[in-house]
């Protein structure tokens, strides 16, 4: 909500259908089933663009957060509780990640 408050627009991504219906968002919030392997095809990936993380598994935070890793985007995080940061960064850090 907050982000629709000061502006922005907002794209929710989940590769489960079930979780990207209408009942759960506002209507102005775009929905998008995708594969979390390969969503960076069929989204805007520019310096304009911030990116919030949350998945199901932290095997998913790394998959989406490769995907981005040759983008620039204004703001990219990731939530998630601190052993689950932590296992995140320790993989990104393995693939060369700074």
């Amino acid at each position: 909500d907050l982000l629709l408050f000061i502006g922005c627009r907002v794209t929710v991504v989940d590769d489960r259908p079930e979780y990207v219906v209408p009942e759960f968002f506002d209507e102005r919030v775009t929905r998008k089933c995708l594969p979390l392997e390969n969503f960076k095809n069929d989204l805007p990936l520019d310096e304009y663009n911030g990116f919030i993380i949350v998945t199901r598994a932290h095997e998913y935070d790394n998959v989406c957060l490769e995907q981005l890793r040759d983008y620039l985007p204004t703001y990219m995080g990731v939530m998630g509780s601190q052993k689950r940061i932590h296992y995140a960064f320790e993989v990104l850090r393995e693939q060369g990640w700074t």
